[in-house]
């Protein structure tokens, strides 16, 4: 599976999404800002994931759901929103956009199949426990549930549990998964090992599912039961499939990062010595040859050379080898 997906990334990787995380946070903190609004009840009833909406026609509903927040306080949005990109962007520069994209993506698409199997299961065994709601609502409001909420107050009234809070988290435990000995500071203050945080939030979801048998009943059981499967399952294919090719790829990373910290000191400005070039180019003078931190195995491109350019040290060669993104996915593997 992992040589088909690194195929594939060849092929099709150029049209990623560069810089996802910081689409993630924009579409949340858009979100947020719109419930806060006098209009924001309609608007979160109007854009939520809700099926029986999509099936009569509200089709954008199936990308809209994503603006829906997590309901909260400001401060607290802004510290998950930093929170949540510093670990997606460390993911995605690690694993490269290809599977960054696919792993966001696949959640996304697994949460709505995931409302499409909850529209299922109710409609064929709760379906008289629907239409009771949705006839108790139509005598308290007097009139039909409005398009605005799509149609059925059933539905608009469960359709807000689907969020983006969920892709978020799965981006957290996708992290743990990867770094579970990396400690970050609960509070600012009590250091604690990233895995066990994993775990505790793991144990917090179960619970959940638990008391939503227990304490609302089945259905609710059930509702937050594929909920929150299906916003997952990215996470536990993802670990199944090509945990891999991904522990290499993390593994490369560690090595350049330490190969920088190495290199630090034998480093040099590169814009100064980029002016320096052109000084000596213009002047005639002897030749500059600045100081470089990335440079290709194959072609010799460096950042100073082509500033533009992407590099990356490939999971597959031994050592510290160095590839632009021109021959990342070209070249023979170097065995040492």
């Amino acid at each position: 599976m992992g040589k088909l997906m690194e195929k594939i990334e060849r092929k099709y990787g150029k049209y990623a999404i560069k810089n996802l995380p910081l689409y993630i946070v924009i579409c949340y903190g858009f979100g947020y800002f719109m419930s806060l609004l006098p209009i924001g009840g309609q608007w979160m009833n109007f854009i939520s994931l809700n099926p029986y909406a999509i099936l009569h026609g509200q089709v954008w509903r199936l990308i809209t759901w994503v603006l829906v927040p997590e309901a909260s306080n400001l401060l607290f949005i802004l510290i998950v929103l930093y929170f949540y990109y510093s670990l997606g962007h460390t993911l995605e520069g690690v694993w490269g956009k290809f599977y960054f994209n696919l792993y966001i993506f696949s959640g996304i698409i697994f949460t709505v199949i995931g409302a499409f199997v909850l529209f299922v299961i109710f409609q064929i065994f709760y379906k008289d426990t629907v239409s009771g709601y949705n006839a108790m609502m139509v005598m308290a409001q007097g009139a039909d549930c409005p398009f605005a909420m799509g149609g059925s107050y059933f539905y608009a009234a469960i359709s807000p549990v689907f969020s983006i809070y969920y892709i978020n988290l799965s981006i957290f435990l996708a992290f743990a998964l990867m770094y579970p000995d990396m400690k970050i500071y609960l509070f600012f203050v009590i250091p604690i090992k990233i895995k066990w945080m994993g775990i505790f939030e793991v144990i917090i979801l179960i619970v959940d599912i638990i008391n939503a048998f227990v304490q609302m009943g089945t259905m609710s059981g059930i509702l937050y039961s594929v909920v929150i499967g299906s916003s997952l399952l990215n996470t536990f294919i993802f670990y199944l499939l090509y945990r891999n090719n991904l522990f290499r790829r993390a593994g490369s990373a560690m090595r350049m990062a330490k190969f920088k910290r190495q290199s630090r000191g034998k480093t040099v400005n590169i814009k100064k010595h980029q002016g320096d070039v052109k000084s000596a180019h213009k002047s005639g003078g002897a030749d500059v040859v600045p100081m470089y931190i990335h440079k290709c195995t194959i072609c010799g491109r460096t950042e100073i050379s082509d500033p533009d350019m992407t590099f990356r040290y490939c999971s597959k060669c031994s050592g510290t080898h160095e590839y632009c993104e021109k021959h990342i996915y070209d070249h023979e593997h170097i065995k040492e």
